[in-house]
């Protein structure tokens, strides 16, 4: 072989790169919930930003991949490691619901990691790792059609929301931007990963938020609607809402009647502080009729000692309740399985027996 026959060598990365590209292409075609859009000229941590779809209308709410391909052999519990420089997050982190996506070769598994959950793990274990020139993703979860489904969810909701506020802001008279201001609810970064976007609601519902579950509604029911039950607190944090006056949002508190029947189907709760909570989205439907006949079976319900709050709050919203029936309905009857059970509870309890002083007459209790 002459010299003009030595010649510059493919290195193996253009390969498993190229490999990669092919790989990811295929998956997001498949499910048609993304749009491969521009590629970054420079290569600074984003590959190839992808644009969710609704139909054949383009949204223009992107996320930003950083594509990886490996012939390195998996970890011990099947989980690939690849190795990035600490910029590249750095950078990735600069766009909501950024993603890194690797390929691995021997296994032919296209899989995926969330650039939020990279930097968690990494904070969570101090801060040295700052110092590093290079950190290590470790990919666990498959880029498949559910966790596209859940991309392209959370994408659609977080931009609408950013969007409608931006608008909100820029549309309203100057003199006026105070009620947008006093409108301004903290608005919840919802994360891909379910554990976590669970553990943000349960957070924000012990804590009494229902505003702020209420204005990431979209963002949580994108992430936790495919785990049955996930989306209970959300629900009830609707019903609180419409049952204090805020707003009704009728089709999801509707919904959330269903909800509640199915979580007593299913077991996991208190029934009869379920059926208090669909009393409750019943009475802010306008349903009386109905609202009085489930907050009967929520107090025959609630006879346990253990559960005396939850018969105390039941008890002081139907206080409240059946002055309006009253006023609403003349001839309803003065006495009732539920009036009775309340006269009882108010024997057993202190002389505030409806829980006067607690989260209020009408926030569904759990």
């Amino acid at each position: 072989m002459g010299t003009l026959d030595d010649l510059p060598k493919r290195h193996k990365t253009h390969d498993t790169g190229q490999a990669a590209e092919v790989a990811f292409e295929a998956a997001i075609e498949e499910q048609k919930l993304f749009a491969g859009q521009s590629r970054d000229r420079s290569d600074y941590g984003t590959d190839v930003q992808i644009e969710a779809r609704r139909d054949d209308a383009m949204t223009n709410f992107r996320a930003h991949v950083q594509l990886k391909g490996t012939e390195t052999a998996a970890n011990a519990d099947g989980s690939v490691s690849v190795s990035v420089e600490r910029t590249n997050l750095n950078y990735l982190l600069g766009q909501p619901h950024s993603c890194f996506v690797c390929y691995h070769l021997p296994t032919k598994r296209l899989l995926v990691r969330a650039a939020s959950d990279v930097h968690r793990d990494y904070e969570h274990r101090g801060t040295e790792w700052s110092e590093q020139e290079e950190i290590t993703v470790r990919f666990n979860d498959a880029f498949d059609e559910a966790f596209q489904r859940r991309l392209h969810g959370l994408v659609v909701a977080a931009g609408r929301a950013t969007r409608d506020r931006r608008i909100d802001w820029n549309v309203t008279p100057s003199a006026k931007l105070a009620s947008v201001a006093s409108r301004a609810v903290a608005a919840a970064d919802v994360p891909i990963d379910q554990d976590q976007a669970r553990a943000i609601l349960d957070e924000l519902y012990d804590k009494g938020d229902d505003a702020a579950i209420c204005a990431a509604f979209d963002q949580f029911e994108a992430v936790l609607e495919p785990c049955p039950g996930a989306m209970d607190r959300a629900y009830m944090a609707k019903v609180n809402v419409a049952i204090n006056g805020s707003s009704v949002d009728e089709p999801r508190v509707r919904d959330a009647t269903r909800r509640f029947q199915e979580a007593i189907a299913r077991g996991e709760m208190q029934r009869g502080s379920l059926l208090y909570c669909e009393g409750n989205a019943w009475m802010a439907l306008g349903d009386d009729a109905q609202a009085r006949e489930v907050f009967e079976k929520a107090l025959a319900d609630l006879q346990d000692p253990k559960v005396a709050h939850a018969a105390a709050q039941c008890c002081k919203t139907w206080a409240q309740f059946s002055r309006n029936w009253a006023t609403r309905t003349p001839r309803a009857p003065a006495t009732s399985a539920l009036s009775r059970s309340i006269r009882t509870w108010m024997k057993r309890t202190s002389p505030s027996p409806c829980g006067i002083g607690s989260a209020g007459p009408s926030s569904s209790w759990l």
